[in-house]
């Protein structure tokens, strides 16, 4: 049977190994993500800015300015971008869940510039359609990046 000094001096090694482990646990981390990426960052915004101007471009325009020709090359360069940073994403480890953004994004994309070159023009509703929906594939790309930022 232990006597009271040596009761206490057990309970207290105990204790300091506890506070001990309980303190290299909390230290370690996994990052199951991929490492933030300014540059991505400002890339994912300047194609929303080309994607978003393309759009709000055609909704503005004349009814006879709307023809797929006249902006086919902006087209080019948004689909640009968007591949550019899809490329980026698919080469960065641990991006698996950003690049199932980014392609959801680039297939949007690709539908609404078919649509719009099978149909020759489109009218403001479906300008305005395409434009609101790009924008809310955008969002999501842009979020993940950011919250990359904050688990640095």
């Amino acid at each position: 049977m232990l006597l009271k000094g040596q009761r206490i001096r057990a309970f207290l090694q105990t204790f300091v190994s506890l506070i001990l482990l309980t303190m290299l646990l909390n230290s370690c981390s996994i990052h199951l993500v991929p490492q933030y990426n300014a540059d991505m960052e400002e890339q994912i915004k300047n194609g929303a800015k080309m994607s978003d101007r393309l759009y709000l471009q055609m909704i503005v325009a004349a009814p006879d300015s709307k023809n797929f020709s006249i902006y086919e090359d902006k087209y080019l360069d948004v689909q640009v971008e968007i591949n550019s940073i899809l490329f980026q994403d698919e080469i960065r480890q641990k991006a698996n869940d950003i690049v199932v953004s980014v392609q959801k994004l680039r297939d949007y994309f690709a539908k609404a510039m078919e649509d719009h070159r099978n149909k020759k023009s489109l009218s403001n509703g479906e300008l305005t359609i395409y434009h609101e929906q790009l924008q809310a594939f955008w969002r999501p790309v842009l979020i993940e990046e950011l919250a990359l930022k904050k688990a640095k």
